[in-house]
Order: C-alpha cells, then structure tokens, then sequence
C-alpha cells in the first residue's frame, strides 16, 4: 500500500466526516487536525512527512507529488477499464482463446468458412476461396452458427452477458 493509500485509509475513518481528499491533496489539514484522534493526526502528520523527505532535492512540493500521485492513479483506473473495441485486453485474448478452441473442433469447411467471415470477406469471397457456391457458404455458415449456439462454451461464455 503507498503512502497516498495510507493517509487516504485514516482520512477516511469513521472518526472524522471531512472531506478525506481535500485533506490529502493539502499538506496542512487543519480541519483534520482538529476533530479527528490525536493518534490518526500523528500518523497522518508522519506519513505526509515521509512524501516530504522523498521529494527532498526535487522542486516538487507535498502537493504537487500528491497530485501527480492521484493523477497516475486516474490514468492507471482509465488504462485497466480502457476498452477497446467495447472490450478490455483481458476479454480479447479471452475471446480469442475460446474461438481458437471453437473452431478446432469445426470440420475444415466449416472452419474456413467461418475464418474467411471474420476476415470480412463476402458469401461470394468465401465460397469462391473454398470452391462451393455463395449460397452452399451461407448454409455451411448458418449451420456452424447454430451449432455452435448450442455448445456449452457458448451458453457458459454468454451467461454473464
């Protein structure tokens, strides 16, 4: 746990009903100081001190280090629920992990059919790839679809959805 977190955990005790932010970004803390126990104060007092001295030699004061703290903190929580594509990292290779394992265990016309499809190629792209008509593509492609809303890894990969 940081430092930040720290004095974030006892600013936000049930003793004192401050603003616990205000009293973080801000080295003094009179608010705080005043109402909350003599103990909380003390430890939020040396923890602040210990930001102080790791920002010794540099031009950044307790509150500029607060603030690029709590900045990197923003732009940590914005990159682990960023989405891309209306899906996190995570949920891609998840994805990608469960169509690897659907389509092994498609026959190889079927597996073709559907590759070529997420490839964005045409009913007529993909029959002409595979040597069928555009129309023997779609039924191959409609078939494989409704098996494959069938099967266990589908109902348990939508369940949550």
């Amino acid at each position: 746990m940081t430092v930040v977190d720290q004095i974030r955990n006892i600013l936000r005790s049930r003793e004192y009903d401050g603003d616990p932010e205000e009293d973080l970004r801000s080295y003094e803390a009179p608010n705080f100081e005043t109402s909350a126990p003599k103990e909380a104060v003390e430890r939020v007092r040396a923890l602040k001190e210990r930001i102080v001295a790791l920002t010794k030699g540099s031009d950044h004061s307790y509150e500029r280090t607060v603030r690029n703290v709590i900045k990197v903190e923003q732009n940590m929580e914005n990159y682990e629920g960023e989405e891309v594509g209306g899906t996190t990292p995570e949920m891609e290779a998840e994805r990608k992990e469960f169509l690897d394992k659907f389509l092994t265990n498609l026959n190889p016309a079927a597996r073709k059919v559907i590759a070529l499809r997420l490839e964005g190629k045409t009913l007529e792209q993909v029959g002409d790839a595979i040597g069928f008509t555009r129309e023997r593509a779609r039924q191959i492609e409609e078939e494989t679809l409704s098996f494959f809303q069938k099967t266990r890894m589908f109902k348990d990969a939508t369940r949550n959805d």
